[in-house]
This record gives structure tokens, sequence and C-alpha cells, in this order.
């Protein structure tokens, strides 16, 4: 069953990434996706699941 964070821990999440803030990826565990290592991005925002997305 997956559960999702609750509004506490995403608001957390939100002030702690804002739109705008650049991220650097420091380790990803998909074998799908192949985006090297340093990487960085800027933040687009924080859904409700708690996942930061980048663009």
């Amino acid at each position: 069953m997956m559960s999702f964070p609750n509004r506490e821990t995403v608001e957390k999440l939100r002030s702690t990434y804002p739109v705008g803030c650049r991220v650097v990826l420091d380790h990803m565990d998909d074998p799908y996706v192949h985006i090297q290592v340093g990487s960085q991005a800027n933040v687009t925002g924080v859904d409700d699941a708690g996942n930061v997305m980048c663009d």
C-alpha cells in the first residue's frame, strides 16, 4: 500500500525547496531514467505527494 506524506511534511518540503531554487542530483535509483549524478536543475514546485518537480 502506498502512503502519502502529511500536510506538515509537504509544507516543510515546499519551504526547503522553493520554486526557482537550484538542486543537484546526488543519487537516483531508477533503472529506467539515466540522469548523470551532478546534474543540476531548477525547482518548479512540490506536489501534494511530496515530489520535488524540476525543470
